[in-house]
C-alpha cells in the first residue's frame, strides 16, 4: 500500500516581475527552506509541516543606481506599489576600473 503524506502544495506564477523607471525585471531564482526551485513548479509540503510557514525568497537582478521605489506583482494574486527602498548611489555606473582609468 503506497501512502501519500502531503498535505498541500502551492505555486508561484511564472511571471512575477518588479518595475520602476527602470523597466520590468524577473526573477532570477526562488528558494523555498533552502532549496532552489522554478518559478511555476508546484511545492509540496509534508503533513507533519501543514502548520509551518515556508520561507520564500526571490532573487532579482540588480536594480540599476537612482532607483528609488519599485512595484512587486504576482498576476492574479498580489501587486504592491510604491515601495520605497534605499538605493543611495546615484553615480553613473560603468565597465571602467580604478585600474583601467
Amino acid at each position: 500500500m503506497v501512502t501519500n503524506n502531503k498535505a498541500g502544495y502551492f505555486k508561484l506564477p511564472k511571471d512575477i516581475y518588479i518595475a520602476g523607471d527602470f523597466g520590468r525585471v524577473n526573477p532570477i531564482a526562488l528558494e523555498i527552506n533552502g532549496k532552489k526551485h522554478r518559478l511555476g513548479d508546484w511545492w509540496y509540503y509534508d503533513s507533519g509541516n501543514k502548520h509551518k510557514a515556508a520561507h520564500c525568497l526571490l532573487y532579482f537582478p540588480r536594480i540599476p543606481a537612482g532607483a528609488t521605489s519599485i512595484k512587486y506583482v504576482e498576476p492574479n494574486f498580489i501587486s504592491w506599489t510604491d515601495i520605497n527602498i534605499e538605493n543611495p548611489n546615484t553615480t553613473t555606473q560603468s565597465e571602467w576600473t580604478e585600474n583601467a582609468l
